[in-house]
């Protein structure tokens, strides 16, 4: 695991800050893992609704069909497809 050199500060509400610890004293953590890995946790769900998309049968058919097609060298996809993943960088 890479050694935490950063900091994040977050202002919380005195409830909030209660229901916090309760929930890490819970999961046998404390309070800065508990958020750690509950952040980390919901940051890769969000990028990961990013990528997943669901289509009606006729649009998936459409959807297969542009897949199956010959590829055209396009620089610009090229470009995008060597840049790390959100998520990686």
């Amino acid at each position: 695991m890479a050694k935490r050199t950063n900091r994040l500060n977050v202002r919380v509400t005195e409830a909030q800050k209660r229901l916090i610890t309760r929930a890490a004293k819970s999961a046998h953590s404390n309070v800065s893992d508990f958020v750690l890995r509950s952040v980390c946790r919901a940051s890769e769900q969000v990028l990961a609704d990013q990528t997943t998309f669901f289509l009606k049968e006729e649009d998936y058919r459409a959807f297969q069909d542009a897949l199956n097609r010959p590829a055209k060298l396009n620089p610009k996809i090229e470009k995008v497809m060597k840049e790390k993943a959100p998520w990686e960088k």
